[in-house]
């Protein structure tokens, strides 16, 4: 879903209002993602932010917010969907440096 969408935002200069797909195929798309998470969730020192708590809300996945894409192909985020990951990085950041700093 996400190339098609920058396939099309590519040819018609056009951003859709709102496009989004169910948590199944995102789930599909990122499996081997996911299994390598599960491996690394239990390690000391290693948080894992998962990527649908960000794009995806009752079972539905968003590609598109305020007329920003999430993605620039298949599995890429755009620079928009980057700022997005990476507050959230930092967020979780600054709180592990909040509560190990007396």
């Amino acid at each position: 879903m996400p190339r098609y969408i920058s396939k099309s935002v590519f040819i018609s200069g056009e951003v859709p209002s709102d496009i989004k797909s169910k948590l199944i195929p995102y789930n599909s798309r990122n499996l081997h993602i996911k299994k390598i998470t599960e491996k690394l969730k239990n390690k000391k020192n290693i948080k894992i932010i998962k990527t649908y708590d960000l794009f995806c809300q009752n079972n539905e996945c968003k590609y598109i917010k305020d007329s920003n894409l999430f993605y620039i192909d298949g599995n890429h985020l755009s620079k928009f969907g980057a700022e997005i990951l990476a507050s959230e990085i930092f967020n979780n950041l600054n709180m592990r440096a909040q509560t190990s700093n007396p």
